[in-house]
This record gives structure tokens, sequence and C-alpha cells, in this order.
């Protein structure tokens, strides 16, 4: 999940380079791409050779004033990451894997949670106040025909992936079905398409995709067993013992 976050930053980073800034040559996008790789290897790299010093630096006994340093650092970086033209969200990113490693992880998690939870809202009902109810109807088909693709592709590469792990079908099931859901880069993309003037239908198409993988990630991971038992006769997998058995 981490690979696809850092991923999808990159692609943003291109994308927005495409859409915003009119870049239409391969050199130009070759070069947006590697400037990303760059500043996040060269990024992670001394923030892993500063874990010692940041533990030393965070050392802060007022909660107040640790929030603020976190904060300050966080907006800096994403700054600086939007001055070399590469997406704020890469640079949001790379500050959270860094400061991960240090000490203070914990303690960091615990006051940004809120905030966290209080922007994320803010964010989605920022993106529902955009969106034309009445546009929601020509975006039903593609939708739909996303959300299959992806249950499609989650599915058979959690499975894949849980095989190659040495992990049963149920449990390499279970790893397909919980990474179904999408969030927040679909709507950055789908706003980035607002901004560039690329087709209308993107942003409601984007919310219903959103809405309905939302409920039926959790759905289908809640359900993982019934889904095995549907598949199982197709793909030939092994029968699940009886849970009254177990309970015995």
């Amino acid at each position: 999940m981490t690979f696809q976050d850092v991923f999808v930053a990159i692609y943003f980073s291109v994308v927005s380079g495409l859409v915003l800034a009119g870049s239409t040559s391969i050199s130009e996008i070759i070069i947006t791409a590697l400037m990303a790789l760059v500043f996040m290897g060269g990024f992670l790299f001394l923030g892993h050779k500063l874990v010692p010093k940041l533990d030393r630096w965070l050392d802060i006994p007022s909660d107040e004033t640790f929030m603020l340093v976190i904060f300050a650092v966080l907006v800096l970086v994403a700054g600086l990451s939007e001055t070399l033209h590469i997406a704020e969200a890469i640079g949001a990113l790379l500050i959270g894997l860094v400061l991960a490693e240090t000490d203070h992880s914990e303690r960091i998690e615990h006051l940004i949670v809120p905030f966290r939870d209080f922007f994320g809202a803010l964010f989605f009902f920022s993106f529902g106040l955009s969106i034309d109810p009445l546009a929601l109807g020509g975006a039903v088909w593609p939708a739909l025909t996303a959300v299959i693709l992806t249950l499609l592709g989650n599915t058979v590469s959690g499975v894949w992936a849980g095989r190659k792990a040495g992990l049963s079908y149920r449990a390499s099931l279970n790893i397909g079905l919980s990474i179904i859901s999408r969030g927040e880069f679909s709507i950055i993309l789908a706003n980035l398409a607002k901004a560039g003037g690329l087709l209308t239908f993107l942003q409601p198409f984007a919310a219903l995709y959103v809405l309905i993988l939302a409920i039926l990630g959790p759905l289908l991971t809640k359900e993982s067993r019934w889904v095995y038992n549907q598949l199982r006769p197709f793909l030939k997998w092994p029968q699940l013992p009886d849970r009254r058995k177990l309970r015995k």
C-alpha cells in the first residue's frame, strides 16, 4: 500500500505537469518523473541519516509547541516540493515516512489523528460542494465499469501477492478484498482534471467511483468467508473448515 501511494504521488506529479503546465514532449515528462524520484530518494536518504538528530530536536515537553513544530516542518517540506514543481502530496508523504522512523512517531500520531479526521472530512465536504448532483447520472456507467475493473484487478493482485508470500487462499483473498476501497488521490486527480479543463464528467465519475468502493470495500472484507465460498468451486480452492466444528 505504501508503494501504491508513492507511485500515485509520482504519477500525480507527471500528470499535473501534463495537464496544468501543458507539457507534451517526452523529455519534459521524463525530467518531471526523474525530479520526483531524485527528490524522494535524496529526501529519504537524508532523513534516515538525520533520525538521531531529529529524536533530539523533537524532544519537546510541550505538546502545543511540539505540534506546531510538526506542522511547520510539514508545510515547509510540502511547499518545497511544490516549488520544485513536484506534487505537495509527495512532500507530505515523505516527511511522514521520515518521522515514522523517530522515537516520537507514536506521539505524533496521537496528536495528528484528530486533525487528520477533521481535515479529511473537510476535504470530502469541499469536493461534494463542487459536484452538480444532476451530473451524476452521466457518470454511472463509466463509474460502474471502473468499479468492476477495480474489483477484479485488486482481488487478483491481492491473491497473487498473498500466494507469493506463502499465505493460504483465504488469507490471500482477504488481502485482495481489503485494498478495494479508493480514496483521496482519486478525488485529487478529479480536481486536477477540472482545473485543466478536461471532461466535466470526471468529477462526478470520481465521486461515484470512490463512494461505491467505499461501501463495497468494507462490506466484502467483512463477508470474505462468503466470497471465498462463492469463488471456491470455480477456482478449485480448498473447502474451509466448518465453524461449528471449530467452536467445539
